[in-house]
């Protein structure tokens, strides 16, 4: 049945996300994984678990500090969220992410990978979480942002995740190669930085990341829970 599996497509997503994060550090246990996390210090809403929900095992439930995040996150989602795989699906996947954050860089290839093999039933949304101690994660996702304006969001993204190190050394000018080599209009792109156009989405991502209970980053929900 398709409830049979969909059970069986959120365990197996839940595996590689889970993995992901083990593999990040250096496989010492799931016990361990919020240590490797970097720490802060039309809409479809996950209020409630859906009646056919895969259970998230309590030995992967996250722990983030004095106050446990509810079971299920309120997640807004629309058509203006990025969104990767099929908007529809069944099995929904909401990353909050730092730019320069290094854990997010070795967990964007397992995303990457869960849309490839899964096609359209399941869709990876983005949303922005950077870190105040990044120099580089708010121009970054401002930046990200901006060639979203001209339809290379997730070419802009996967560019930064692929040279972090590139992003940190260079800043200003590494964003300003990468506009070039995507073909973006230098110009639109210029105005929109300056401007800072997009500050309060990113400001909103974050304000709701917090109020579900992501304290660092990479911080995944599948299907409304927090996972990673």
């Amino acid at each position: 049945s398709f409830k049979l599996n969909k059970h069986f497509l959120v365990g197996a997503i839940l595996g590689l996300v889970i993995g992901s994060t083990v593999m990040v550090l250096g496989a010492k246990g799931i016990a361990k994984a919020n240590e490797g996390r970097e720490s802060r210090g039309a809409v479809r809403t996950f209020a409630t678990a859906p009646d056919d929900s895969a259970p998230v095992p309590s030995a992967v439930a996250p722990s983030h500090g004095a106050s446990a995040p509810a079971p299920t996150a309120q997640l807004a989602i629309s058509d203006s969220d990025h969104i990767r795989g099929n908007k529809d699906a069944k099995v929904v996947l909401v990353e909050f992410s730092d730019m320069e954050c290094p854990f997010c860089g070795r967990h964007h290839p397992t995303m990457k990978n869960i849309v490839q093999k899964y096609g359209d039933k399941v869709a990876w949304v983005y949303k922005h979480y950077p870190l105040p101690f990044h120099s580089q994660a708010l121009p970054a996702a401002l930046s990200a942002e901006c060639a979203g304006e001209q339809g290379k969001f997730w070419e802009f993204t996967d560019a930064v995740f692929d040279d972090q190190e590139g992003m940190q050394a260079r800043g200003a000018a590494f964003f300003d190669d990468l506009v070039g080599r995507l073909g973006l209009n230098s110009d639109q792109f210029k105005s929109c930085l300056s401007s800072q156009k997009y500050r309060e989405r990113v400001s909103k991502d974050e304000q709701e990341g917090a109020a579900n209970g992501v304290s660092g980053t990479p911080a995944t929900f599948i299907n409304g829970r927090l996972v990673s």
